[in-house]
């Protein structure tokens, strides 16, 4: 036995009887006009065992007649069931119970002001455990407190025999008895026994599709040729297709919540999205006759025509601003899935008309005006020129898929030229030398540069490189750097001085050795490289070695070095924000700003001292006969072995002459 408190305080009890079924006291107490009570009942499998339901109800009210206009039938009983349907009701004036499925009140008595017992019972076929409700209510405002006592519900559970076992489908013959419906099956088998004592033969399918609303396909032929599902006519975007159901029969099942079925006689469309979107079916002002739509997914286009009812995802009647009762069916659809639309008519209507396929895009696609331009970062996917769009996008499907990102704006800055410009390609260090030099590990830390709004003015970052870190002679091929920008493409550079006095750089101090313009791409802590005819340093007294990064004025977003918190000490010099000459981070409050810059290159200026051993190995052999070759023709000092200014013959002649054996 259990007590449980309900809602207004009114104890209800449940108990279980020895044949299992069990009863639910909804107590006494008086219930004004639209108040309800109820009690919440968890039914598990020791209530409502494995092959069990519940059959049906008794139901008990001991109504106490009042000095007012209330009455016994101002109540109603209701359940609801695990899945909060309302599964049956009785009783219950229609303003309160007006939505609520279930017969009208068979009370002895009601609809009297008498003192007395009222009863009912009715049936209930249901097997689902789970939180059941069970509900009284006062539906009518127009009187006093209704007073009742010794509520009681007796739930009947009984056996569902083969009902409960049986693994074959209603809508189709089997050798054994029942079917796996057990609602359905149990329906059948009051109406002819012997479906579920022998087999489950042609009759009790036909049974089950009469009694039970299960649908079966059939589609007769001498109809229109779109009369059939299965052979819809394929429509696009824009189309408008005449269509008359004169002579169609009806094929779609009944059904569509919210709209009376049955369709009548329809025709089929089909239209498969090109990306995710809404599909509109419209007859508006367009047909002779009062017409329904219904839409149908398909999936791939491959489907058993008996599972429509499981398939179908929106319904009309009666467009909006329509006249005539004509449609407009609205449906979400998803990229790459196929739709059926059917066209029938109201209570078996037939006529002519003409519908119209109109697919709206759920988002931007290539060439959309309002993706953005295609060089820069977007927040969603695609980008505005059609082209260079696809042309990205056949590269990177994420950039049409999910976002067109910082990457999909590099990709068309140098795949859509001269839509973003001529632009410097990144590059690789293809050459680099045995003695990498570097100021710091790198981390990928962002930099600090002078802004206005968050955008950058131009700026200048500075590392000093001693002869304690690369000796009093070092040759390089590439520069290899830190960046952060959070903005567009832009083109900078990177310079190499020498600093006649050493100690902290200054503009009137350095001497410009060289100056590389490199391609400065969105993105963040990324790791840029410099190639070129990078110069052989020789460093004599307190002379250092300088290089520099410039970065102009940004159109938007925040541009940068990236590195680390600690490192060589990083210097900036910028107009915009009063810095007119090389001043320290730490001295303008960043001391935990460092800027990674690595030089790839060899010690020495001579290849260690054998003419023609380029990379400083201590051998000429073809690895120095292959960097010869890559700068054939150019004026690269450490190829250039004779000094007369190109990589020529000459060059290779004293190469080939010091061939190590």
């Amino acid at each position: 036995m259990k007590t449980m408190l309900l809602a207004g305080g009114i104890a209800a009890t449940l108990a279980c009887s020895a044949a299992a079924d069990f009863t639910v006291d909804l107590g006494s107490g008086p219930l004004v006009g639209n108040e309800t009570r109820f009690v919440e009942i968890m039914v598990d499998e020791n209530m409502l065992p494995p092959g069990s339901v519940m059959v049906g109800f008794e139901f008990s009210m001991d109504y106490v007649a009042g000095a007012g206009a209330e009455w016994a039938s101002d109540l109603g009983f209701w359940i609801n069931d695990a899945n909060g349907t309302p599964s049956v009701q009785i009783g219950g004036f229609n303003i309160l119970f007006a939505d609520v499925q279930g017969a009208a009140w068979a009370f002895d008595g009601a609809g009297s002001a008498a003192s007395g017992t009222y009863t009912d019972a009715q049936d209930l076929l249901h097997s689902g455990t789970g939180m059941w409700r069970f509900s009284i209510g006062n539906g009518w405002t127009g009187g006093g407190a209704v007073e009742y006592n010794n509520v009681t519900i007796n739930v009947i559970v009984g056996e569902i025999g083969v009902c409960g076992d049986a693994e074959g489908s209603c809508a189709e013959v089997h050798p054994t008895p029942g079917c796996n419906d057990i609602t359905c099956c149990q329906t059948v088998c009051d109406f002819e026994p012997f479906c579920c004592d022998v087999e489950w033969d042609d009759f009790c399918v036909a049974s089950a599709v009469k009694l039970c609303g299960i649908y079966q396909y059939e589609c007769p032929a001498g109809g229109p040729a779109n009369n059939c599902p299965t052979n819809a006519t394929v429509v696009e975007d824009g189309d408008a297709v005449a269509f008359d159901t004169t002579n169609a029969t009806q094929v779609a099942p009944d059904g569509c919540e919210g709209y009376d079925p049955p369709l009548g006689p329809d025709v089929w469309y089909q239209f498969t999205a090109p990306s995710g979107g809404t599909l509109i079916a419209s007859t508006c002002d367009a047909a002779t006759y009062d017409n329904k739509t219904r839409g149908y997914d398909i999936g791939d286009g491959t489907f058993d025509p008996n599972t429509l009812p499981d398939l179908l995802v929106a319904c009309n009647d009666d467009g909006a601003g329509c006249s005539g009762a004509t449609s407009v069916l609205t449906m979400s659809v998803e990229a790459d899935v196929t739709y059926l639309v059917a066209i029938g008519g109201f209570e078996f209507a037939t006529g002519s008309g003409t519908v119209t396929f109109d697919f709206v895009p759920d988002a931007a696609a290539c060439g959309d005006p309002g993706a953005g331009s295609c060089c820069d970062p977007q927040p969603g996917p695609f980008c505005a020129e059609g082209d260079c769009c696809e042309t990205v996008c056949a590269i990177d499907p994420a950039c049409c898929d999910t976002q067109w990102d910082a990457s999909c704006g590099n990709l068309a800055l140098f795949n859509c030229t001269p839509l973003c410009g001529e632009v410097i390609p990144p590059q690789e260090c293809t050459n680099p030398g045995a003695n990498p030099v570097d100021t710091t590990a790198f981390v990928g830390t962002g930099g600090i540069a002078c802004n206005a709004g968050g955008i950058t003015t131009p700026n200048t970052y500075a590392i000093v490189f001693t002869q304690a870190d690369i000796g009093s002679a070092y040759s390089f091929n590439c520069v290899n750097f830190g960046l952060d920008n959070g903005g567009s493409y832009l083109e900078g550079d990177i310079s190499v001085w020498i600093d006649e006095n050493g100690g902290d750089p200054s503009i009137n101090d350095v001497t410009l050795v060289a100056s590389y313009p490199v391609g400065l791409y969105n993105g963040g802590d990324q790791q840029v490289t410099v190639t070129g005819d990078l110069q052989c340093i020789e460093l004599t007294g307190d002379q250092t070695l300088v290089v520099t990064l410039s970065i102009p004025q940004a159109t938007d977003g925040f541009t940068t070095f990236a590195g680390a918190a600690t490192g060589f000490t990083t210097y900036i010099l910028s107009d915009a924000c009063g810095i007119a000459d090389f001043a320290t981070l730490d001295s303008i409050g960043f001391p935990d700003n460092k800027w990674w810059v690595e030089l790839s290159g060899n010690d020495g200026c001579d290849g260690g001292g054998i003419p023609g051993d380029l990379n400083d190995d201590g051998v000429v052999n073809g690895a120095d006969l292959a960097i010869l070759a890559a700068a054939w023709g150019t004026a690269d000092p450490i190829a250039d072995l004779d000094g007369n200014g190109t990589v020529d013959g000459a060059d290779l002649s004293i190469l080939l002459s010091n061939w190590s054996s």
